[in-house]
């Protein structure tokens, strides 16, 4: 799966896969302290 992101075009599939996921980390993280929160 790394080996597929490697050979694409000066690694941005990298880069923007790192950024997706870092958001979507931070949305995840988000929620579940909001559900604390609520509880």
């Amino acid at each position: 799966m790394i080996r597929r992101f490697a050979k694409s075009e000066d690694g941005a599939t990298i880069v923007e896969m790192a950024i997706v996921s870092t958001l979507l980390f931070t949305l995840v993280l988000g929620f579940v302290d909001f559900g604390y929160a609520l509880y």
